[in-house]
């Protein structure tokens, strides 16, 4: 048993660390896949998002897209949707007789807060565009190393 003990106290240092997607807010740079993550990146203006979430990401917008695009009315509403360790607030509102989308993705890691706005009191139609741009550039981008 004794012997047992120094080896569990090794086998985090043996596993890798989590991987941490930087995406560019404008969307022209490939993602780039990270071990750690810096304050100077955030500065940069990097999104970050656990590589692990991304499928989580995709999925979870795609469900929330589908939903306002066959939604013929749709409820004022406060959405909190979390994915992994990241998260979606939607905010909808009824403008007349059209529907307008406040759409923000977030992340937190090593207490460094990032985050995006997809969707700024864009009407259903706009939003949806911006959702599906931001979709496909997660699901298409070409992974890339760095580490600087």
């Amino acid at each position: 048993m004794k012997q047992i003990l120094p080896l569990l106290f090794f086998i985090p240092l043996l596993s890798s660390a989590q991987k941490i997607a930087v995406i560019d807010r404008n969307f022209y740079e490939p993602i780039a896949m990270m071990d750690a993550l810096s304050t100077e990146v955030a500065a940069k203006g990097g999104l970050i998002v656990y590589q692990k979430d991304i499928t989580m990401v995709i999925e979870g917008l795609e469900q929330l897209a589908k939903k306002l695009s066959y939604a013929k009315k749709l409820p004022a509403e406060f959405n909190d949707i979390k994915f992994g360790n990241s998260r979606c607030i939607v905010i909808t509102k009824k403008l007349g007789s059209k529907y307008t989308h406040i759409i923000s993705l977030s992340t937190s890691s090593q207490n460094i807060k990032t985050s995006i706005l997809l969707a700024d009191g864009e009407t259903n139609r706009r939003a949806l565009q911006r959702l599906y741009i931001f979709i496909d550039y997660l699901r298409h981008n070409t992974f890339s190393k760095n580490n600087s």
